[in-house]
C-alpha cells in the first residue's frame, strides 16, 4: 500500500525519481531483510538527499504511524469495554481491506505488464494463498518460470 503511494507522488505527480531509479530501489528493498517499503524510503531518501536524506525520509515515514499506534494502544486500553469503540474498530477491518486491494491493484497495473507475468503472479498467490506454499521457494520456482517464458519467447 505504502509502495504504491511513494511511486504515486515521488514518480508521478511530483517527478522528483525517475521511474527506472524507483524500480531499482524496489528491486533492492526487496532483497533486503525487513521491511520492503521502510527500505525504499531509506533508498529514495539517500538518493535525494545523502545520508541526511535517508535520515529525515525514514523519519518522516516512521514516525507519524509511531505516534498513532500509541495513541490508538492508549485510547483502546481506556475505552477497549465501550461497545461503539468496539463497534468502530471492526469497521475499520473493511477500510483497511479496501485500502490494500486499492494498493495491490495500483502496484500491479505498475508492475505487470505482459501477459506472462500475470499469469506467474496468479499462480503465486494460489500457491501461497490457497497451498499454504513456502515463500522462498515460491520466489525460486517464479523466477524459474520467468525464466523459461523468457526462453521460449526468445526462440519463438
Amino acid at each position: 500500500m505504502a509502495i504504491a503511494h511513494i511511486e504515486e507522488e515521488l514518480v508521478g505527480k511530483k517527478g522528483v525519481v525517475p521511474k527506472s531509479e524507483f524500480k531499482e530501489g524496489l528491486a533492492l528493498a526487496q532483497i533486503m531483510p525487513g521491511s520492503t517499503s521502510t527500505s525504499l524510503v531509506a533508498y529514495l531518501g539517500y538518493h535525494l538527499g545523502g545520508l541526511a536524506g535517508a535520515v529525515v525520509a525514514i523519519s518522516a515515514f516512521m514516525l507519524p504511524a509511531f505516534i498513532i499506534m500509541i495513541l490508538l494502544a492508549l485510547g483502546y486500553l481506556h475505552f477497549q469495554n465501550v461497545s461503539f469503540v468496539s463497534s468502530i474498530l471492526k469497521g475499520l477491518n473493511a477500510v483497511v481491506v479496501a485500502l490494500i486491494i486499492d494498493a495491490l491493484a495500483s502496484l500491479a497495473k505498475s508492475t505487470i505488464k505482459k501477459k506472462r507475468e500475470g499469469v506467474i503472479a496468479l499462480l503465486a498467490f494460489i500457491a501461497l494463498y490457497f497451498l499454504k506454499a513456502d515463500l522462498f521457494l515460491l520466489i525460486f520456482l517464479s523466477g524459474l518460470l520467468g525464466l523459461v517464458f523468457y526462453v521460449l519467447e526468445e526462440r519463438g
